[in-house]
């Protein structure tokens, strides 16, 4: 019971920080209702009719209707379809309420639908956060302001090396984001951030681009009233896509994304046959934001 009240803390705490968008509510617009029913769209070889029970599915897709039912006080059904578009084409139409989309399938009905949660893989580490930050008189802008252009050389770039799966993940955020390959493959690496600040300070680059969490432990100091950061200025960061993730309408009431955001994050903990079944080689299911499937902006 702890757990489940810990997890529906976290999740409603999430849907504050993931929610917001004026896609998703007009202001004074009347609050939809809760859900009556839950159909769900899963990847299937073919498509087939929605059903609730079936006997050939294995014990862990039975348990997840019954345990989605349970918890959401309404009826729930699974719904195979052959492909993601065909998916958040549901969805936005409102024939089911919930199931995995990809970028590709969410680009045509981005104004109707939105992620809300993904599956973390065992064999990778969170999805990474970049910041890149320039010297505070430097005239840049923004990411692309630091990108070769027409009579303009590109930027150049230092990296923190501090955690090899972090250093990894900045580079894919980088080139998600259109920053030029060839200027990511000339950065310089420094060890950690404290020394790529310094650089940047010195001249040796132009600009930095360091994990978030390790740039805010950096910017925090060990001291009162340190200012480690002063002098820098942030000109962008950008968190790494997703490759999948479920999509509800974006009038989906509020606390029927609540439950479900809050059932789906406990299932590892809780239901571990469930989450083996329907995030097969996952660690986690996590809340995403809006953006999640898109690919990190400039």
């Amino acid at each position: 019971m702890m757990a489940r009240l810990v997890v529906g803390t976290v999740a409603a705490l999430m849907l504050v920080a993931c929610g917001g968008s004026s896609k998703d509510t007009e202001a004074g617009a009347a609050r939809p209702p809760t859900l009556q029913q839950l159909r769900i769209g899963i990847l299937a070889p073919a498509a087939s009719p929605c059903r609730s029970d079936a006997p050939e599915w294995p014990a862990a897709q039975r348990k997840y209707v019954q345990h989605l039912a349970s918890r959401m006080e309404v009826p729930v059904s699974l719904c195979p379809m052959a492909e993601y578009s065909a998916i958040a084409a549901a969805i936005a139409d409102g024939r089911i309420e919930m199931g995995p989309v990809d970028r590709a399938g969410l680009a045509p009905v981005t104004e109707k639908i939105r992620p809300i949660l993904a599956v973390r893989p065992d064999t990778a580490p969170g999805r990474a956060i970049a910041v890149v930050v320039v010297p505070e008189a430097a005239p840049a802008r923004t990411l692309a302001d630091l990108a070769p252009a027409a009579g303009r050389v590109g930027a150049r770039l230092i990296l923190s090396r501090e955690n090899s799966d972090i250093l990894d993940g900045v580079r894919r955020i980088l080139t998600s984001a259109g920053f030029p390959a060839a200027s990511l493959a000339a950065a310089s690496a420094q060890p950690d951030a404290e020394t790529a600040a310094a650089a940047l300070r010195s001249g040796a680059g132009d600009a930095a681009a360091v994990g978030g969490a390790e740039w805010y432990r950096y910017c925090r100091g060990t001291k009162k009233d340190e200012t480690p950061c002063a002098g820098l200025r942030e000109v962008w960061r950008g968190r790494e896509p997703v490759a999948v993730a479920w999509s509800v309408s974006r009038n989906i009431a509020p606390e029927s994304w609540a439950r479900l955001v809050g059932i789906h994050i406990a299932l590892f903990l809780e239901q571990p046959a469930i989450a083996a079944w329907l995030a097969p080689g996952g660690r986690e299911i996590t809340p995403v934001e809006a953006t999640a499937l898109e690919p990190a902006g400039q």
